[in-house]
C-alpha cells in the first residue's frame, strides 16, 4: 500500500513533477487545498508544506496542535540556518529546499517518517555553533524580550495580548513566530532556551 504524502503551498508544477518521482519509491502524492480538512481523511499521512516566508509556519504551528504526531516536512525556497530553525522550531520534523531533487526530497520524507532529520553538514555545523554562541539576545528585539519575560513572570498570553494592543488570537499568532524564530517548539521550550541564554535575567 503506498504511503500517502499531502502538499501544501508548493507550486502544482512542483508537486507535479514531484508526483511522478514519489511513486516510483511508492507514495501517493496528494495536493491539499485545506489542510485541516484533508487530515480528517488522512490520518497517519505525512504533509510537505511550502514556506516561503516565516507567516507560511503557522500552517505547521497549527497542523501539530490539532495533530502532535504528524510528520511535517518543510520546502523551503532556500536551505538556510535561519529557514531550518524556524521550521524546526515550528514543529516540522525536517526540512529540504523546494528546488532539491527528488532524490532528496525522498530522503528528508523517509528520515522524518523515521522521526529523524537530515540536514546538509553546512548547515548542520552551523547551527551547532550558533547553539554554543547563543548566550545573548541579539536575535530578538526588546519587545519579544519583554514578552518572554511577562510569560515567565506568569502572565496570560490574554493579558499580555490585552497590555500590548492585541487580541488574544494574534498574540498567540505573534509568540508561534517569535518561538520559531528562537527554534522552539511551544512555550515551555522557549522560555527554558530563554533561561538558558540570560534572557529573563
Amino acid at each position: 500500500m503506498r504511503k500517502v504524502v499531502g502538499v501544501f503551498n508548493a507550486p502544482p508544477v512542483y508537486a507535479l513533477g514531484l508526483a511522478s518521482a514519489l511513486l516510483d519509491a511508492d507514495y501517493q502524492l496528494e495536493a491539499i487545498a485545506e489542510p485541516r480538512a484533508w487530515l480528517l481523511h488522512h490520518r497517519g499521512a505525512t504533509v510537505l508544506v511550502g514556506v516561503h516566508q516565516l507567516c507560511d509556519l503557522d500552517v505547521v504551528v497549527e497542523l501539530k496542535a490539532s495533530e502532535p504526531d504528524l510528520v511535517v516536512v518543510t520546502l523551503v525556497d532556500e536551505m538556510t540556518v535561519a529557514a531550518v530553525e524556524a521550521s524546526l522550531g515550528a514543529g516540522a520534523t525536517g526540512s529540504v529546499a523546494l528546488d532539491a531533487p527528488a532524490e532528496e526530497v525522498l530522503l528528508a520524507l523517509s528520515a522524518a517518517m523515521a522521526n529523524n532529520t537530515v540536514l546538509p553538514a553546512g548547515i548542520a555545523r552551523s547551527m551547532a555553533e550558533r547553539g554554543t554562541r547563543a548566550t545573548d539576545s541579539g536575535d530578538i528585539e526588546d519587545n519579544d524580550l519583554e514578552s518572554l519575560r511577562s510569560l515567565a513572570a506568569g502572565e496570560t498570553v490574554a493579558e499580555l495580548g490585552k497590555r500590548l494592543g492585541y487580541s488574544e488570537r494574534e498574540m498567540y499568532r505573534r509568540l508561534r513566530r517569535l518561538y520559531a524564530r528562537i527554534g522552539a517548539r511551544d512555550r515551555t521550550d522557549a522560555l527554558m532556551r530563554a533561561a538558558r541564554r540570560g534572557w529573563l535575567d
